[in-house]
């Protein structure tokens, strides 16, 4: 005799999930169907369609970087702090250079700078004079104001005797109507060195040292450059 088909049982149902829609039986309910379709002896009672168990798909959520742990106590973890550069040592000052001295031991000014009534000519008329004049005795000896180079060591018309030092940074002395030169021209004269002695050659009405300060070849007024 064929088999006869049985309707399915009540408690058969339709499971969905939020992702897709199936039929999910129970292991029960596969064996009863296997049993309809193959005519097997032994019919399915009611109770073997029961589903006994559920097939549930769940979707696993994407993964995600791990979190952070908090810090200790609730607090930010403090930045590293970076060691401040080590500060360099201050440069030593070079010494300064020694102030100039005057050419004489001895500060006796006979004509300061600027306009003067011009000796030689006694009548009253005026002349520009370009440096001091510094009385001394015949012979007394000149000294160089500053370290320098001699660029000048010979007879001057006007000047005598004279030497001219170049001190650098356009700076140069003048010693003037001197009775004997000590120096060559290329010498290097140091502080104080003793370049010549005091004379009258030249335009002089006496023994005296006519000393002349120039920079950048415009004369200046000794007294201020000597702090006199």
């Amino acid at each position: 005799m064929p088999p006869v088909a049985k309707p399915l049982a009540a408690n058969f149902r339709w499971l969905s999930t939020p992702a897709r829609s199936t039929c999910a039986l129970g292991a029960g309910a596969v064996l009863a169907l296997g049993s309809l379709v193959a005519g097997t002896a032994h019919s399915a009672t009611e109770d073997s369609l029961l589903v006994d168990r559920t097939s549930v798909v769940s979707e696993l959520a994407p993964e995600t970087a791990p979190a952070e742990p908090p810090a200790e106590n609730g607090q930010e973890p403090a930045a590293p702090v970076e060691a401040a550069p080590a500060e360099a040592e201050p440069a030593e000052p070079e010494p300064a250079a020694p102030t100039p001295s005057v050419p004489l031991d001895e500060r006796r000014v006979t004509s300061p700078f600027g306009w003067r009534e011009n000796p030689l000519l006694g009548n009253g008329a005026l002349e520009w004079h370009t440096g001091i004049d510094f009385g001394a005795p015949l012979g007394t000896p000149v000294k160089a104001t500053s370290p320098g180079t001699v660029t000048y060591a010979e007879y001057h018309q006007y000047g005598g005797l004279r030497v001219v030092v170049d001190h650098g940074n356009g700076v140069e002395t003048t010693y003037n109507h001197l009775n004997e030169i000590s120096v060559e021209v290329g010498q290097w004269v140091d502080f104080n060195q003793q370049v010549g002695a005091v004379g009258s050659t030249g335009n002089s009405t006496g023994p005296h040292l006519h000393f002349e300060v120039l920079r950048n070849g415009e004369y200046q007024d000794p007294a201020v450059e000597l702090g006199l």
